[in-house]
């Protein structure tokens, strides 16, 4: 099945710690990763995946999204402080940046494409 070629997520974690290490880093007010760590662990993460694992990932990380915010539009779960839809619209967020540097996609041609698709929700209002 597509689940068992799936490579181990390297930042799955539990709930709970993800949810303690958060609340820790907050309460520290811990200083963010610098952006070149950040590529860095982006393009390590890359490099060891296939594309197929790399995209398998991506869809796996949204669907797990798409069910957080299924649960708090049908009340069974509550928007604010949820540590498990903030952690998989981080997992989601990491997949979006991975991908960008394995499509070699600049960072300002992807900044120019938001602002493109930005621009044209605000002429909508």
């Amino acid at each position: 099945s597509l689940h068992d070629a799936l490579p181990i997520c390297a930042f799955r974690m539990k709930e709970k710690e993800f949810e303690r290490r958060l609340d820790k880093k907050i309460q520290d007010h811990a200083k963010i990763m610098s952006d070149e760590k950040r590529k860095k662990i982006h393009t390590d993460y890359a490099k060891n995946h296939s594309q197929n694992e790399l995209f398998a990932v991506c869809i796996e990380e949204m669907s797990e999204l798409t069910k957080h915010l299924t649960k708090i539009m049908r009340g069974k779960e509550s928007m604010r402080n949820n540590a498990g839809c903030i952690e998989e619209m981080a997992d989601v967020q990491i997949c979006l940046n991975t991908l960008q540097l394995y499509l070699d996609l600049s960072e300002s041609d992807f900044n120019y494409a938001i602002d493109v698709k930005l621009e044209r929700y605000n002429s909508r209002k």
